[in-house]
């Protein structure tokens, strides 16, 4: 489960610094192209990262129970 775990630790470190760069971006490109980028590709990446981070977290759980299981 590392494995997994740390997965899902680089996706939402990776996605975190993502935003922490579009946060100072956002503070030099100030036009519509700008709001749209945003819209159409930052907001459904971020529903993304976080419908996979919880899919992880899932998928880890599950793989967790049945280790035991096997016990």
């Amino acid at each position: 489960m590392a494995r997994l775990d740390a997965g899902q630790t680089k996706l939402a470190h990776s996605f975190k610094s993502l935003r922490e760069k579009w946060d100072i971006a956002q503070e030099y490109w100030k036009d519509r192209v700008r709001v749209e980028f945003e819209e159409k590709y930052l907001k459904e990446l971020e529903d993304r990262v976080r419908g996979t981070s919880a899919a992880m977290a899932r998928l880890s759980e599950m793989l967790s129970r049945a280790e035991k299981e096997c016990r």
